[in-house]
């Protein structure tokens, strides 16, 4: 997050995260202004995705394919107001897509439950993309999610919030199971 295209900075180092020797692969969510401008130094840390904000670029689908070419998997943000139709022409670039349950910056803001309906709206479109939420993902949240077709869930403060993580991770594990 730079301050500019939210209003919150948060700041990772690339290199300091390459030099954390990660034993597993990672993404890179870029809430900031010009995301092609930090393609070269996620590439170099060994960033296996970069996803990015349809909102913060001019060209979404050539942003998508200049993250390809950095070899990173490309993906694609949207934020709530932001309508599945806006990215229609650029989902085939796309190894996932993620809509913001909050707008982007601040941890807790409540869930905006219109964020369902972009999900199952994805999903009919798209049986075979990779569906992520971020924000305001909590228990009961998370089944609704699960259920109209969400494949990944972000949450970070029905974690960090919670006073123990781990059991935190075990609710909302417990939440999605859905049975078939």
């Amino acid at each position: 997050m730079d301050g500019k295209f939210v209003d919150n900075v948060t700041f990772a180092d690339p290199e300091r995260v390459a030099r954390m020797n990660l034993p597993m692969a990672y993404e890179v969510h870029l809430m900031v202004e010009d995301p092609e401008a930090r393609l070269d130094g996620w590439s170099l840390a060994g960033c296996a995705r970069a996803l990015v904000h349809a909102e913060s670029v001019k060209n979404l689908e050539e942003t998508l394919k200049k993250v390809k070419l950095f070899g990173m998997e490309p993906g694609i943000v949207i934020n709530p107001e932001t309508p599945v139709s806006a990215i229609e022409a650029a989902v085939p670039h796309a190894a996932v897509v993620q809509l913001m349950g909050v707008h982007p910056g601040w941890m807790g803001q409540p869930f905006q439950p219109s964020t369902i309906a972009k999900v199952r709206e994805l999903r009919s479109l798209y049986p075979d993309l990779v569906i992520a939420v971020d924000g305001g993902v909590a228990v009961g949240i998370a089944r609704q999610l699960a259920e109209a077709g969400a494949d990944r869930l972000v949450s970070g403060s029905a974690l960090f919030n919670s006073g123990s993580p781990v059991k935190a991770i075990e609710a909302l594990r417990t939440d999605v199971e859905i049975e078939a």
